[in-house]
């Protein structure tokens, strides 16, 4: 995000170029990875297009240059280098405008530039590849729109003689290309084109009129239109608002309202070292030690109670249960013994502690204790995922990692608290981590002791969304005030008065979602 964040600095064009580019690259690098997620993306992309025209929509003739190039950008590579196929109609239209708004040699060039971009390494480090890409796209716009001096044609002797007025007028004016050629435009003295170029102004001529975009135009006014672009290029401030947004955007307007009209944003979970700010209240280890164990043999009772292997009788095997055997006076034959090994018991669970400023450095001690008292009595349950994070400000604390180890983390259980308290955005963001686990059951704790920053529509819209998707999601409110605005959040929660209570909050809590069937 480094590289993507420093490139951006341009200007409005610069990131949109660069943002449709590396989508490209991404999913072509998960498409490396993971065949399938080409129909994955592919079938994406045509849902979002059916549901939403708008959303990859071609653009007309008289469109502003910087709408034009970046649509044909969107639409062009992710038809022609995705294969997204439900794009093959929008990208014939958007070639047609895209031919009719530029000069060839710049289209010519521009194409052989982004002939790379199928090539480009895989991987995060390789933002860096397609910023350089996106760079040779601006540099080849701002060079395209310089005026385009002819280079002289070498005589070829006397039979031209009588023609060679002819010849050179001809050429006169006309623009060439890197190699010294003239522009197709110009190669014949009475006509604007070939018949390629005659073709593709038809083309346009077409796509404009049932667009209401007028004409095609001339190659003088394609070389403007160039020059307009090459103006809106870095530090430019009046670039189009309608640039052709990435899928990232679209999809998340479309979650959002599919989310009854939730417009929460994630969260992005940060390393510890980077959310820690040198305060906070450490975690007392001796505490969660002794709390742990208690609770460890009680989850170790019911767990492994569930998983033993079972007696089962039945009408026929060989062994016989003797405390069955009466059973056969009043007609009973099933006396044989069978053996039966019960569902076992496996659950991602992930605690999510308030860390706002509202949170007392002994709450959140407290709570940080409790947390870590649970992953202390799960660490040795071989069917328990625990993942425990906090969240305050827009940013989440990742304390445990799923399938991390508690060894390596327990240094982390010293949170920081300050700032608001953007529940919804956290949600999202931990009911992504959670639906990424193996586990069947997933489980989501949520210690707060403050309402959200937004109100509760958003928070309840989501926990509602969640539990449809099978998530098992509790609350626990510290502080008498905190029941109005949880019995709105969350169907299954409770409420305790002060820290106190917190530890047998939480592990009746664990215990009731570990053992929920």
């Amino acid at each position: 995000m480094g590289v993507f964040q420093v490139f951006a600095r341009q200007g409005p064009l610069a990131k949109h170029i660069l943002n449709i580019l590396e989508d490209v690259r991404i999913e072509r690098a998960l498409i490396a990875e993971f065949p399938g997620m080409a129909r994955v993306l592919s079938d994406l992309v045509g849902h979002l297009f059916q549901e939403d025209p708008a959303a990859f929509a071609a653009p007309v003739l008289g469109d502003e240059p910087e709408v034009v190039l970046t649509s044909w950008l969107l639409i062009s590579r992710r038809h022609r280098v995705l294969k997204q196929v439900a794009l093959a109609t929008v990208d014939r239209q958007a070639q047609s405008v895209f031919e009719a708004t530029f000069p060839e040699t710049f289209r010519r060039k521009l194409e052989a530039l982004l002939g790379g971009l199928p090539y480009l390494r895989p991987g995060k480090e390789a933002t860096e590849d397609t910023a350089r890409m996106a760079q040779a796209v601006l540099d080849l716009i701002q060079a395209e729109s310089q005026p385009q001096q002819p280079e002289p044609r070498p005589r070829t002797g006397d039979q031209n003689n009588g023609q060679g007025t002819d010849a050179s007028s001809a050429t006169d004016g006309a623009s060439c290309d890197g190699s010294g050629r003239p522009d197709d435009a110009s190669m014949d003295g009475n006509q604007s084109g070939d018949a390629s170029s005659t073709q593709q102004t038809d083309v346009g001529q077409q796509q404009g009129a049932s667009s209401g975009g007028g004409s095609t135009p001339s190659e003088q006014d394609q070389r403007a239109t160039l020059r307009k672009l090459a103006a809106k290029g870095a530090g430019a401030n009046n670039v189009s608002d309608d640039l052709a947004t990435d899928l990232g955007d679209r999809l998340g307007r479309a979650l959002a309202m599919e989310a009854g009209g939730c417009a929460a944003p994630t969260v992005s979970a940060l390393p510890w070292e980077r959310f820690w700010n040198g305060k906070g209240q450490y975690a007392n280890l001796e505490v969660a030690r002794a709390l742990s164990g208690p609770l460890r043999q009680r989850l170790r009772t019911l767990l492994e109670g569930e998983a033993r292997v079972r007696p089962r009788a039945r009408m026929d095997g060989r062994r016989l249960m003797a405390s069955r055997l009466a059973r056969t006076a009043i007609g009973d034959g099933r006396v044989f013994r069978a053996q039966e090994e019960a569902r076992t018991i496996a659950a991602a669970m992930h605690i999510l502690v308030d860390a706002s400023g509202s949170m007392t450095d002994g709450q959140i001690q407290e709570a940080d204790t409790s947390a870590l008292a649970i992953a202390e009595a799960v660490d040795v349950l071989p069917r328990v995922n625990l993942g425990v994070s906090a969240f305050h400000n827009g940013r989440l604390l990742s304390v445990l990692r799923h399938g991390e180890r508690l060894s390596s983390a327990r240094q982390r259980f010293h949170i920081p608290n300050g700032g608001g308290t953007p529940l919804a955005e956290a949600l999202v963001s931990v009911s992504g981590i959670l639906l990424n686990q193996k586990e069947e059951k997933k489980v989501m704790i949520v210690m707060t002791d403050g309402m959200p920053d937004d109100g509760t529509s958003n928070s309840r819209a989501l926990v509602k969304r969640m539990r449809q998707d099978g998530m098992i999601v509790l609350g626990i409110g510290i502080g008498p005030d905190t029941g109005a605005f949880m019995q709105k959040i969350f169907e299954d929660y409770r409420v305790i008065h002060d820290v106190n209570g917190l530890r047998e909050a939480i592990f009746q809590m664990a215990q009731k979602a570990l053992l929920r069937h």
